[in-house]
């Protein structure tokens, strides 16, 4: 039973550890199916979540928008 908790809790540590490291968010900004400009930020400085920046929709089949994700 304790080497069930021992694992267990290395396994939460693994996790909360590896999710902790992406701190950077890479964005590329879309119009008319075209990246026009891409950066970076340290999400945690701006308190904001990578994934809600993610604004991008579909007109006429080309992609519109800001599209986010952790580096």
């Amino acid at each position: 039973m304790k080497k069930a908790f021992l694992i267990l809790g290395l396994c939460a540590s693994v996790a909360i550890l590896s999710t902790s490291c992406n701190k950077e968010c890479h964005c590329k900004q879309w119009l008319n199916d075209e990246v026009v400009s891409e950066y970076t930020f340290n999400n945690e400085e701006a308190n904001v979540k990578c994934s809600s920046m993610n604004t991008v929709i579909t007109i006429a089949g080309a992609k519109t928008g800001i599209e986010c994700h952790y580096l």
